[in-house]
């Protein structure tokens, strides 16, 4: 029901994309920022939104996904400590904030739950994400990020590490 809402929401102004990486890339931003906007939602006054943006939000959502399969779960992992996920955010907003990015991760944890629906609680102090389609683009991006923008990741290392490792794992 997310997806099909999103994909409605898109094709209300726009013929819907054709491949699914710019399809899914659009509906996180419908869900990270044009959401809140057209349902008039005011910003938490302690998010400053000109200095945290929705692909600041789509940022550390990659970081959260390929933490979560780069795990010991493995590809079926969509799982996340309480702990973990504020310690990605707050790496990120460090690069942002400074000296609140613990306070601000808090709060965007809240958001990224009950405003844009990308995470859930599961108690216990465990996070996931919603929907798995999410989970698995943002990582697949992560590691796309990490091989063109950062080179952090090279030809040889996405064929043994990545693909070679997980080519026959059905999850």
């Amino acid at each position: 029901p997310l997806l099909l809402t999103m994909m409605a929401i898109l094709n209300r102004n726009q013929e819907l994309p054709r491949d699914r990486p710019e399809l899914y890339n659009q509906a996180s931003r419908v869900l990270l920022h044009q959401w809140d906007v057209e349902r008039a939602l005011v910003e938490d006054k302690r998010l400053d939104p000109k200095t945290i943006d929705y692909k600041d939000k789509q940022a550390m959502l990659r970081q959260v996904a390929y933490h979560m399969q780069t795990s010991e779960k493995g590809l079926a992992g969509n799982l996340i400590s309480a702990n973990d996920l504020e310690r990605i955010l707050t790496g990120y907003l460090k690069t942002l904030e400074g000296d609140n990015a613990t306070k601000i991760a808090r709060v965007m944890i809240n958001q990224l739950r009950t405003r844009n629906f990308m995470l859930c609680f599961l108690g216990a102090d465990y996070y996931a994400f919603v929907h798995r389609t999410f989970l698995e683009y943002f990582c697949a991006w992560e590691f796309v990020w990490q091989f063109k923008e950062t080179r952090s990741l090279e030809i040889e290392e996405l064929k043994s590490e990545v693909f070679g490792k997980h080519w026959q794992d059905e999850t």
